[in-house]
């Protein structure tokens, strides 16, 4: 048999071990959880009404992360607007995920193991 390039700059190499020797592994702590067999997506939301919040909560579920605008929410009822915000804080908390405001009228949610990132600001 003839060594190719690698042969020649480092000599034939022989496995003494056989493929059934190993074990398949996984990290420690690692879950694949429910995104082991489909796609995670970023979608949008409008909270019309309380209604449209158990919508955002069955996306999280599925574990798609949402960007929520509740312009039409706010405009109509400041109390629905606060139980809402509440309810999706409680939704993303029992989850183990996160929500954050992205300005006074977009939120973003996020579900199981997604973070979001927030940077301290110094004055």
């Amino acid at each position: 048999m003839s060594k190719g390039f690698l042969g020649k700059l480092f000599g034939e190499y022989r496995s003494t071990k056989n493929f059934e020797d190993y074990i398949e592994v996984e990290a420690p702590g690692y879950d694949r959880g429910i995104y082991s067999s489909r796609p995670a997506f970023v979608k949008t939301a409008r909270l019309k009404d309380f209604t449209d919040v158990q919508k955002a909560i069955e996306e999280l579920n599925q574990g798609n992360i949402l960007v929520v605008n509740v312009q039409a929410i706010a405009s109509k009822d400041a109390e629905e607007l606060k139980r809402a915000l509440e309810t999706l804080k409680g939704v993303c908390q029992s989850i183990g995920g996160d929500i954050a405001g992205i300005d006074k009228d977009r939120y973003i949610l996020t579900p199981q193991a997604v973070k979001i990132y927030r940077e301290e600001h110094k004055a």
